[in-house]
C-alpha cells in the first residue's frame, strides 16, 4: 500500500464526517452543537486509520547521519578502497564535524588508485512486498578531475543479493555527482528491486576519479 497523500487524508476524512452526521441525523440530534466533537472525532480517527497508510515513510538507513562512530568509522558502516596501500599517497577517511558530523572522503589525483567509499558492514534484508528503494542523500564536492571512463565519478550504489548472497546483475548506480558543487547538495531517486532479491548493500564515496568529497543524511525508504 502506497504512502498516505493529503489526498488520502481528505479522503478519510470527507467519510468519516459524512458517516457522523448521518449517526446524528438517526439519532435525532441537530445543531451547531455538535460541530466540535465532530471534528475532534475526525481527527482522531483520520490518525489513527492514516497512520499505519504512512508508517513506510520511514528510514531504515538509521545510521546514515553518520552521528555513530564505532572503531573511528561510521557505526554500521567500513570505510573501502586504497587507504592501506603505500606505494601511493593514502586516500583519506574522516568523520568531520561542522553543524553535525558527516563523512569526508579525499582521493588524491594520479595515483593510479582512486577508488575510495564508505559502505554498509551487513546488508539490509528486503521483504517481498517491497518492489523500489527510494534513496537519499547531501553531498558536497571540491577539486573534482573526472576518472576516463563516462561511468567513473562520485556514485552511490546499490547491489542487490539473492539468498545465497550471490549478486543479481552489477551494482546499480543510484545517484551520480560529476562537478563541484559550493554547497551541501541533496540527491534523491528510486531504485527498482530484481525479482529473486532477499537482501541489499550499499556504497558511496569515489571511483575512478579524485576530489573530496562530503556525504551526510544518506537514507533509505521501502516502496511496497
Amino acid at each position: 500500500m502506497g504512502p498516505c497523500r493529503n489526498g488520502c487524508s481528505r479522503l478519510i476524512g470527507f467519510n468519516l464526517i459524512s458517516g457522523y452526521r448521518f449517526a446524528l441525523r438517526a439519532a435525532g440530534v441537530k445543531g451547531s452543537i455538535v460541530k466540535i466533537p465532530l471534528l475532534l472525532a475526525s481527527l482522531v480517527l483520520i490518525t489513527t486509520i492514516c497512520t499505519p497508510l504512512c508508517a513506510e515513510d520511514v528510514n531504515i538507513l538509521e545510521e546514515g547521519d553518520f552521528e555513530m562512530t564505532k572503531d573511528g568509522m561510521p557505526a554500521g558502516f567500513n570505510w573501502g578502497g586504497f587507504a592501506g596501500d603505500s606505494s601511493v599517497t593514502p586516500n583519506r577517511f574522516a568523520l568531520v564535524t561542522e553543524d553535525s558530523q558527516f563523512v569526508r572522503i579525499s582521493v588524491p589525483p594520479d595515483t593510479g588508485k582512486e577508488l575510495a567509499t564508505v559502505f554498509l558492514r551487513e546488508g539490509i534484508p528486503a521483504p517481498t512486498d517491497w518492489v523500489a528503494l527510494k534513496i537519499s542523500v547531501k553531498l558536497r564536492l571540491r577539486d573534482y578531475v573526472q576518472g576516463v571512463e563516462p561511468w567513473q565519478g562520485v556514485k552511490v550504489f546499490v547491489q542487490f543479493l539473492d539468498a545465497q548472497q550471490q549478486p543479481l546483475g552489477g551494482e546499480v548506480s543510484a545517484i551520480s555527482l560529476k562537478e563541484d558543487t559550493a554547497d551541501w547538495s541533496s540527491f534523491n531517486t528510486e531504485v527498482q528491486i530484481p525479482p529473486g532479491t532477499e537482501s541489499f548493500t550499499l556504497s558511496a564515496g569515489i571511483f575512478g576519479s579524485s576530489g573530496e568529497v562530503d556525504i551526510d543524511d544518506l537514507a533509505i525508504f521501502p516502496v511496497k
